[in-house]
């Protein structure tokens, strides 16, 4: 879930920044779509990488560490909402980024701020 977390927030939240540096986020700016869907149309290649790299971890527990497949299939089933959350957050962070100049400094807190309380739950 780590990786995969991590493949979420990162590449989620670098989008508007790599949008900045290449002098395109004026276009996005004042462009008269609606910015929610323009964002929408930019989450679902880093969603799908995330999930590829949980599938990827839970078959490999699975084969290596011989898990029950229903234990498995309810692992999934949270590692994907899991996913799905982090993406919103990651692109609430993106957005708050859109306030400073280096984002990369926003996205190491907020990124150590889910680990802490991902940490949390298992103690």
């Amino acid at each position: 879930m780590a990786l995969s977390s991590i493949s979420v927030f990162k590449g989620l939240g670098i989008i508007f920044f790599s949008e900045r540096d290449q002098g395109s986020l004026i276009f996005f700016v004042v462009s008269p779509s609606s910015k929610f869907k323009v964002m929408l149309k930019k989450m679902p290649f880093h969603i799908i990488d995330a999930l590829t790299t949980v599938i990827l971890g839970l078959a490999v527990s699975f084969c290596f560490l011989k898990l029950d497949p229903s234990i498995t299939a309810s692992l999934f089933a949270h590692m994907t909402i899991g996913v799905l959350a982090l993406s919103s957050f990651g692109m609430t962070v993106a957005a708050l980024g859109l306030l400073m100049r280096d984002i990369n400094m926003l996205l190491g807190v907020a990124e150590m701020m889910v680990f802490i309380l991902s940490v949390q739950v298992f103690l």
